[in-house]
Order: structure tokens, then C-alpha cells, then sequence
């Protein structure tokens, strides 16, 4: 597993990957933003297991990140990097 800091870019998933911005370190998780197949901004932790990273919920279903303060660099960092 590689070093990760706030800004970091994360590739989710082995077969259906998405990419993702940190946004937020915890123990054993992540919070990263992401944006979905509408290309709206959302936010939702991650962990690392079995070689990868992936969605702790184990699915897509984060909450929105397009009009939160906290993560409007994150989800401007991740719409520039498209």
C-alpha cells in the first residue's frame, strides 16, 4: 500500500475502478471524493483490503459532495484532473 496524504489520487476497486481524491485520514479508513457516472461530486470511506482499495459499504452510495465547504477542493482537484 503506498503513502497517502490529503490530495492523494486512489484508484477504488480491482474490476469496476473509480477514481478518487482523499479528502480525510482516519484509522483504517479513508474518506475520499469521487465523482459518479453523472459526474456528481460524492464522498464515502474507503479501507484497504486484500491488495486494494475499496468501498467499505461495498458499493457506490456516497453522499453528496458538490455544495459541502469541506471537500470543495477535493471535488475541484478531481474535476480539473479529469
Amino acid at each position: 500500500m503506498e503513502q497517502i496524504v490529503p490530495g492523494s489520487i486512489l484508484i477504488i476497486g480491482k474490476e469496476d475502478q473509480v477514481r478518487a481524491v482523499v479528502s480525510t485520514i482516519r484509522p483504517r479508513r479513508v474518506e475520499v471524493v469521487y465523482l459518479d457516472a453523472t459526474g456528481k461530486a460524492l464522498h464515502q470511506e474507503i479501507q484497504w483490503h486484500a491488495g486494494a482499495w475499496e468501498f467499505i459499504a461495498s458499493v457506490q452510495d456516497g453522499r453528496s459532495a458538490d455544495k459541502d465547504a469541506r471537500l470543495e477542493h477535493y471535488v475541484k482537484m478531481l474535476r480539473i484532473k479529469q
